[in-house]
């Protein structure tokens, strides 16, 4: 597997020379993250620094080779230089890929450090990632997709209920692509906005019985000017049922994105002998609108219903055991969240933007400001900030939440980036 991505663009290269159509694109990205702490307490035996940071690369590499009308080739492969500050790993959780638990959804992969061997986190990495390795068969009834590919779905702008396979949290800085994952995949048209979406991911080395895999059916249907989409997802022992609605309304657009998790049976024997299920199903929701004004000003607002949160904040510590966060997607604390945002076209070249999220049981706030200049053509320079407003803090002897609030605990975090496309 460690020469995979190699082999496959060198493939590619071959095939172009031989005959159809070959194009090769990607991107050069830079992020660069200051981090100030949360409030640490009980500090018995080291102590995190005030201000620590981040600055990584992404150098993206997308090739494609049709042979044919009926057959497309994709390889999509990232070099990734990285060098990550003190403790920076442990305040950012880990990297995108392992927190969405995408490599349990790869049969198989490369090795993602390449350089040193005993990295830990902290200090310079080189690192790799094999995004996209897939074959794509459009066939005269079908198109069948067969390799490494995104899956998502969701008409919801910030939490996708229905998206569980690999989900962006809130506050991701890269949300460009979604990371590839390993499926066999056959959509069937029914009409010009219609389908069938059907598909098996095998997991980690076909190893049905560790829980790794998935399958998945989805239906979008297009009638009185309205899309709905259902889905059912059986991923890891548990069970997803979906219902996307999306429509204009007035002139803005309108959605409702609800998802009923059935989770396995996983439960305990209490002190009177009786067996009690800890992992309960539970139901998430997201409900919105955007509309654009006259002078170009998008604007948006989200309501969202976490089930499987909690009302009371000192329960959030507890809570985050549940099958919900380690295997479902799930990543708020509490149960009811406002969510808004606004984007102004300063000049055509300037745009600013404004989101936040609201947790209205802790009154909360997660508040991320952008500034974004087109400095030239395919060139992108970012500035913005993800703020965190509350009572809290942690533990630091037993890393636990201190305080009343989820966002309370979020370092802020500040970051400029820039973007060249080619």
């Amino acid at each position: 597997m460690k020469s995979i991505a190699l082999i496959s663009i060198l493939l590619l290269a071959v095939f172009a020379a031989i005959a159809g159509d070959f194009s090769v694109g990607g991107y050069v990205k830079n992020f660069n993250t200051v981090v100030y702490t949360p409030k640490i307490e009980n500090v018995p035996f080291f102590s995190l620094p005030e201000i620590t940071g981040a600055s990584s690369y992404r150098i993206n590499l997308k090739a494609t080779y049709s042979p044919a009308d009926f057959l497309t080739l994709k390889v999509s492969y990232d070099l990734i230089p990285r060098f990550t500050g003190e403790m920076m790993n442990y305040l950012e959780g880990e990297s995108d890929e392992e927190s969405q638990n995408i490599a349990s959804y790869r049969i198989g992969d490369i090795t993602r450090v390449i350089s040193p061997g005993d990295y830990d986190g902290t200090g310079f990495a080189l690192m790799q990632n094999l995004d996209r390795a897939m074959i794509a068969l459009h066939l005269p009834l079908a198109d069948i997709e067969l390799g490494r590919q995104p899956i998502a779905w969701g008409s919801a702008r910030t939490v996708n209920p229905t998206d569980v396979l690999s989900p962006f949290s809130y506050d991701a800085l890269d949300i460009e692509e979604r990371p590839g994952v390993d499926a066999a995949r056959i959509r069937i048209p029914l009409g010009a906005m219609s389908e069938i979406d059907a598909g098996y991911l095998p997991g980690y080395k076909f190893n049905k019985w560790k829980m790794t895999d998935a399958i998945f059916a989805r239906t979008k249907l297009y009638f009185l000017e309205t899309d709905v989409s259902a889905t059912v997802i059986s991923f890891r022992d548990n069970t997803l049922y979906g219902l996307d609605i999306a429509r204009a309304i007035g002139g803005a657009g309108t959605w409702i994105e609800a998802a009923h998790v059935e989770v396995r049976d996983v439960g305990m024997i209490v002190q009177d002998g009786s067996y009690r299920t800890i992992h309960e199903p539970f139901l998430r929701l997201t409900a919105g609108a955007d509309y654009i004004l006259g002078d170009g000003t998008y604007i948006f607002g989200e309501y969202h219903f976490n089930g499987a949160g909690t009302e009371q904040p000192e329960d959030y510590a507890a809570n985050m055991d549940n099958i919900a966060y380690n295997e479902c997607g799930v990543y708020l604390m509490g149960k009811h969240y406002a969510i808004g945002g606004v984007a102004y076209p300063v000049t055509p070249l300037l745009s600013a933007s404004l989101n936040c999220m609201w947790n209205l049981n802790d009154n909360s706030a997660l508040i991320t400001p952008n500034l974004e200049y087109n400095f030239a053509q395919d060139v992108y320079i970012s500035l913005g900030a993800n703020i965190g407003f509350g009572e809290g803090g942690i533990d630091g002897e037993s890393l636990a939440l201190v305080g009343k609030s989820e966002f309370g605990i979020y370092p802020d975090m500040w970051f400029m980036s820039f973007r060249v496309y080619f």
